[in-house]
């Protein structure tokens, strides 16, 4: 009878549901030891898009650099056409454009930093930036050994 009783005065105790950023450890795995469990809580979602936005801006500042230097070489080529035509303008045109391009792109993915695809995309935007990036030690690479370049050279065998 005292079964009974309880039942039907006591409500079941609730789910676990702690937050998101909670310290509790999850039921049946053990809190990972020492510095591992801090590190894995203070990287979350939006703060690792936040930095991969700010590697974004460092390697794009670089590229900037890279092409403005380069601009007025004989032997460079912008293959965007966009870019192309504004190389032919002051450096701040350049720097304007690219700068506010990029800050419109990051707006939104701040914007929307706390899903899964934005992480994905901020990820995928600085694999993008670093690729831009060994292609540019490969240009200065070719420019000093003269090895001949296939993404340098156009068109091929000229």
């Amino acid at each position: 009878m005292a079964l009974a009783e309880r039942s039907v005065t006591e409500a079941p105790p609730p789910p676990d549901r702690r937050a998101v950023g909670s310290s509790a450890p999850r039921a049946g795995r053990p809190a990972p030891p020492g510095r591992r469990a801090w590190f894995g809580r203070a990287l979350t979602r939006p703060r690792r898009v936040l930095l991969a936005l700010a590697a974004v801006w460092v390697v794009s500042t670089f590229d900037l650099y890279f092409t403005l230097q380069e601009r007025a070489a004989t032997h460079f080529v912008e293959l965007n056409p966009l870019a192309g035509v504004l190389l032919d303008q002051p450096p701040l045109a350049v720097a304007t454009f690219k700068f506010a391009l990029l800050a419109f792109g990051s707006v939104i993915l701040v914007t929307l930093r706390r899903h899964s695809v934005t992480e994905l995309a901020a990820w995928f935007l600085l694999t993008v930036k670093i690729y831009v990036a060994v292609r540019w030690f490969a240009y200065f690479d070719s420019l000093v050994t003269s090895k001949v370049d296939p993404f340098i050279t156009w068109p091929p065998g000229g």
